[in-house]
């Protein structure tokens, strides 16, 4: 994009329009010890060719890995995305749908967003799906200030949220940025720290009648399917609602958060609709109950008849305080990505119900001929017992000097876990890209990287 900075003829002008002398008088709201009082650390300017290659010497230092040799994951996936999808998905009709303002004038983008709506809706096995979040850790965020607003309003001494340990390490971090400023009204807990999954005891023993919401997620942060009917019952029981992170290929193999009994279901959806470019765009879907439509974040597509009865698709709500909510906006989400959406819209339609579980299928596969053997090798050992999607957890003795051996050789082994779910702890996920060899050659690497640190025999 080209960069046409302003002249100072330019900014005059502005000013004048505006009323005001000087660009300080702008910040008069802002107090003065809140304001920068020298100029920024610059670097001196470069011409446009130096600039170029500067540029470019740090695009050099990335390191792209091949997708057959990448097995990091945690919540950002290698997968494999059609040309198909993408060309349809940059047709001039939908490439400027970052969001569209005045939306009823942009029948199809409002189309595919309601199309998106209805797959997302079949996916977690919820009543509604709003029109897409920034990513899976803010649709979380989303979903707890939900849930918090749903019970408060009648329940105002319902403050307590009570969050499995075994949720994606990332996502935790970004649900207490947002709760930190409401430290005196909300209060966050951990539970089941040092487990593989939050078992239905340890909820059970710290539910109460101040709890308002119940965080899972499965496939958690281990790669670990969780049982999540049983907390499901246990949160209603004592009155608390309860909101599930999932996996929208899981699901085809594995029951959706309607089926077990989530009030609230978010997810990434990066694998349907973006390689990893960078560390974005991504995507958050979110769908909740029916009757809980009023406290939805963000928005929502409805379909309609117009005046001379041909279909047409409107804006039927949205809580945001940038449109009529206003003070009572439970959200403060200002858009969703329309044309990330279209993407995952494209790419599930062509997939169908056969080829979501096909897709889903190979991964399984994959997960558990690699974790089989990746576990028999002499010294690591799986975290958890049970099914697994996409990913698994190792406990590998010396992880981080094993990792970089094997970064060495050529691989991204794994994804190092934070010590709050382990001790050296790595976390490995297959994509559909990889074949048996791909696999192989893995173990062999890791194999080698073991000897040589000598963690076995």
């Amino acid at each position: 994009m080209p960069y046409i900075p302003h002249t100072e003829d330019d900014r005059r002008e502005m000013l004048a329009a505006i009323g005001v002398a000087r660009l300080e008088d702008l910040l008069e709201s802002v107090p003065e010890s809140l304001r920068l009082t020298h100029p920024l650390e610059l670097a001196e300017p470069l011409s446009e060719a130096a600039l170029t290659r500067h540029v470019g010497e740090l695009a050099a230092r990335n390191q792209p890995w091949p997708p057959q040799d990448c097995y990091l994951g945690g919540g950002a996936y290698v997968d494999h995305l059609p040309e198909t999808v993408r060309s349809l998905a940059m047709r001039s009709e939908f490439i400027t749908a970052y969001t569209p303002y005045q939306a009823e004038v942009s029948q199809g983008t409002l189309q595919t967003i309601f199309e998106f709506q209805t797959m997302v809706s079949e996916l977690a096995g919820l009543e509604l799906a709003n029109a897409s979040l920034y990513d899976g850790a803010t649709a979380l965020v989303e979903g707890v200030r939900m849930a918090l607003a749903v019970k408060q309003d009648k329940e105002p001494a319902r403050r307590r949220v009570l969050v499995a340990a075994q949720l994606n390490p990332r996502w935790l971090d970004v649900l207490r940025t947002y709760l930190h400023p409401l430290a005196a009204e909300v209060e966050l807990e951990l539970l089941g720290a040092g487990a593989s999954r939050l078992s239905p005891e340890i909820l059970a023993a710290r539910l109460g009648v101040d709890v308002a919401v119940v965080v899972v997620q499965s496939p958690n942060a281990l790669g670990l399917i969780e049982e999540v009917a049983p907390l499901a019952a246990a949160a209603h029981e004592a009155g608390a609602l309860l909101v599930q992170g999932f996996d929208p290929l899981a699901v085809a193999l594995f029951e959706c958060p309607g089926e077990v009994g989530a009030d609230i279901a978010v997810a990434e959806g990066q694998c349907l609709s973006q390689p990893l470019q960078f560390g974005g765009p991504f995507i958050g879907l979110f769908a909740a109950r029916g009757d809980l439509a009023k406290y939805m974040p963000g928005r929502l597509i409805g379909e309609t008849l117009d005046a001379v009865g041909a279909r047409g698709y409107v804006l039927t709500f949205q809580t945001r305080e940038q449109h009529i909510r206003r003070e009572k906006a439970t959200s403060n989400i200002c858009t969703n990505q329309a044309l990330v959406a279209t993407f995952a819209t494209i790419h599930l339609a062509l997939l169908g119900p056969v080829g979501l579980r096909e897709k889903a299928q190979s991964l399984y596969t994959r997960c558990a001929w690699l974790s089989e053997r990746a576990a028999a090798l002499p010294g690591l050992s799986l975290v958890g017992a049970g099914e697994r999607f996409r990913e698994f957890a190792l406990h590998v003795p010396r992880r981080d000097a094993v990792l970089a051996r094997m970064r060495a050789a050529g691989l991204a082994g794994g994804l190092p876990l934070p010590t709050e779910l382990g001790a050296e702890l790595l976390l490995v996920a297959v994509n559909e890209l990889q074949e048996e060899a791909d696999l192989q050659r893995w173990l062999d690497v890791l194999a080698a990287a073991l000897r040589e640190e000598g963690t076995h025999a």
